[in-house]
């Protein structure tokens, strides 16, 4: 086994749950930067709804990499 890397065990999953987690964030970011994109260029304009993804966006990356 690498020096530094943790096995996966039947009595630890945490790296699993850590790479699931890493790509919830990843297209949790991808869509919210699509659907932004996509508003912008039709609707040349944000609403009040894109402001509160945004900002549950910023709350969502520290819950998932410190959590």
């Amino acid at each position: 086994m690498a020096r530094g890397r943790v096995a996966v065990t039947k009595d630890n999953v945490s790296p699993v749950v850590e790479t699931l987690i890493w790509f919830c964030l990843v297209v949790c970011i991808l869509t919210v930067l699509v659907r932004l994109t996509i508003k912008r260029y039709i609707l040349r304009r944000f609403d009040l709804d894109d402001y509160f993804i945004c900002i549950s966006l910023v709350w969502d990356f520290p819950c998932g990499v410190g959590g």
